[in-house]
């Protein structure tokens, strides 16, 4: 298997500090034969929840698997622990992150919040991810178990209003049901050429998973695409977020 990958970070216009954070490490696990990868989303005022996730959610998943636990079981595992790292922090954070097998060419990959990851080959494009928000009916109908309530696409209690229901930190709003277990699976790269695309909603929000998969098809080199994606969607599309991209090209 070869893999090519490239990663990057952009503070969006106007805003007074990058909140994302992100991690990449291509020689992963005991072997140095896996990919890991994270990306997230900071929120609340500052990105000390994402480093959190940046920094400790690999080794957490690391330690779980030791342990006797799956890769699945292991992302919950890592989730939970470094939610836990953050329960004084004001700040919150979205994420999303993967585990690509070399060898064997499956992918284990979970999320909490909006952070996308998605496969692109020549001819199809899947969200491996579930967007956790309002447009979700499941968890829109967890979150009113509970005391909180849905205000137009937030989330909401007390004075506080969110755009997802599962998050790192955020323990202000922990009363009302938000959650940070992530939703979790696993699928098989397939032979040929394909694309793993991790990326924040500073992306997604502007760009329709289809148009992402048309750009990525037509530039193939990571390090190429990111610039490309960033362009459209800051210069064409006037995001003002932060934008936070990892692209994997896989070649089986």
């Amino acid at each position: 298997m070869k893999i090519q990958h490239a990663a990057f970070g952009q503070k969006g216009q106007g805003r007074y500090e990058y909140q994302d954070r992100l991690r990449v490490i291509p020689r992963f696990g005991k072997n140095k034969q896996e990919v890991w990868g994270a990306v997230l989303d900071g929120h609340f005022g500052n990105a000390l929840t994402a480093e959190e996730g940046a920094e400790h959610l690999h080794r957490f998943f690391n330690q779980a698997r030791k342990k006797g636990q799956t890769s699945e079981q292991a992302m919950v595992s890592a989730y939970h622990a470094v939610d836990e790292r953050c329960r004084t922090f004001e700040s919150g954070a979205c994420a999303a992150t993967f585990l690509l097998e070399r060898a064997s060419g499956k992918l284990t990959f979970a999320n909490a919040g909006d952070v996308r990851i998605l496969l692109i080959t020549p001819e199809d494009v899947q969200q491996l991810t579930i967007d956790h928000r309002t447009s979700n009916r499941k968890e829109r109908e967890r979150f009113l178990r509970g005391p909180g309530r849905i205000e137009g696409v937030y989330f909401s209690y007390g004075n506080f209003d969110i755009m997802v229901s599962r998050s790192l930190g955020d323990f202000k709003l922990k009363p009302a049901g938000l959650i940070a277990t992530p939703q979790t699976g696993t699928c098989l790269i397939p032979q040929g050429t394909s694309w793993l695309v991790s990326a924040t909603d500073g992306l997604f929000d502007d760009l329709l998973n289809n148009h992402v998969a048309e750009i990525v098809r037509k530039l193939e080199q990571p390090s190429v695409i990111i610039p490309e994606l960033i362009t459209i969607a800051v210069d064409r599309l006037r995001s003002d977020d932060d934008i936070t991209i990892v692209v994997l090209r896989i070649t089986r």
